[in-house]
């Protein structure tokens, strides 16, 4: 039912490939490529990890794995969701995101836990930018009393007969140089600073306050309209960029490939390529022990039991393709040859398979 075959070690470049399905993560594992994200071009190098948004795409000679990233870190916030982000992470981190990259084929609907949390703290602190200045003299000097007391609580008929025009001039100078009227712009600039405060250690209504903001609700509406998220996942998200990984943190993971058991289910024949490592692969009726450079072939329709030992990498590679895999940047030409779904050939099984698949196979050995 299943076939196994060893195989050597080389090294071949793959050509073109393209990528670009939801939010994904672009590794670089070897030689240079071009990412082509909606808002940016970038040149990357082994070593180099790409986060980009729906609608990008990899071009180039290098070798680079492309990975599902269903965060909801890219859920929370239009600017995280559409911008690209580049972080020179060095090759000692190709063991690491060769694994992540695995698990996506193998069924895994997103990176792992420690390593989604780890991603968090390399993006850049969000910021919420303050509302352009109106450069007409009347807004201007309203703008300027607002951005030196953003608690301020004059209202537009106020500033205008201090200042011995109409309301509706100041208006029309808000509107025509920022876009927004007054109350918009106040509001939006409150956010701003709002969004400095909540970086720290202020709770949501203590900031409300502290701006000048009638209410807490008053504030949630005024964060969720201007930045498309809530005050209160805007200072998580912020705090948790705070927290950097020490030196040693951040060597261990880099290096650290857990164990894992992987029970999925193939839609098209699969050659299971073994990176480096051992794995046991057990379907209905067989078991099998297979280490470094070994494959096995698993047909189409088959119910799989996959444990992989720690500091293993197993890839799937599509049948209908492959066949010697030899290397790394072989396995990932032979993936890109085909449809994503042929690429994502193991499927992870539903709650009722699962719990099926794990009564009926168990491992002769591990």
């Amino acid at each position: 039912m299943i076939d196994t075959k060893t195989t050597g070690e080389k090294t071949k470049c793959p050509g073109s490939i393209r990528g670009g399905v939801g939010s994904i993560l672009v590794w670089c594992h070897e030689g240079n490529a071009t990412v082509n994200a909606p808002d940016r071009v970038l040149q990357i190098q082994a070593g180099d990890l790409v986060i980009a948004p729906q609608g990008a795409f990899i071009s180039g000679q290098g070798v680079t794995l492309e990975i599902p990233y269903h965060h909801t870190l890219h859920n929370e916030h239009e600017i995280w969701a559409q911008t690209t982000h580049c972080i020179s992470l060095g090759v000692q981190w190709s063991a690491r995101l060769i694994f992540e990259y695995s698990l996506s084929l193998l069924g895994s609907h997103n990176i792992s836990a420690e390593f989604a949390d780890f991603l968090r703290q390399q993006l850049p602190m969000p910021t919420v930018s303050a509302p352009a200045m109106p450069h007409a003299a009347v807004a201007r000097t309203v703008a300027e009393a607002l951005v030196s007391n953003p608690a301020e609580h004059t209202s537009l008929l106020e500033f205008a007969q201090k200042l011995q025009v109409s309301t509706r001039t100041v208006q029309r100078q808000f509107q025509a140089d920022t876009g927004m009227v007054f109350s918009e712009w106040r509001a939006a600039y409150r956010v701003h600073i709002a969004a400095k405060l909540l970086a720290h250690d202020f709770t949501v209504a203590d900031v409300s306050d502290m701006v000048g903001f009638d209410a807490t609700s008053s504030l949630i509406r005024a964060f969720r309209r201007h930045t498309g998220m809530t005050p209160r996942s805007f200072s998580s998200r912020a705090r948790t960029t705070m927290k950097n990984y020490d030196a040693m943190q951040e060597k261990t993971l880099a290096h650290k490939i857990p164990a894992s058991t992987v029970f999925a289910r193939c839609d098209y024949d699969q050659l299971l390529w073994i990176y480096q490592g051992t794995a046991t692969v057990t379907t209905k009726g067989y078991c099998r022990f297979v280490g470094t450079g070994e494959t096995i072939t698993v047909p189409a329709g088959t119910t799989t039991r996959v444990d992989i030992a720690a500091g293993s990498i197993a890839i799937p590679v599509p049948g209908v393709v492959a066949q010697d895999i030899s290397s790394l940047a072989e396995a990932i030409t032979a993936i890109k040859q085909v449809n994503y779904d042929q690429q994502r050939g193991f499927h992870a099984l539903e709650k009722a398979e699962l719990t099926v698949a794990q009564q009926q196979l168990q491992p002769m050995f591990l």
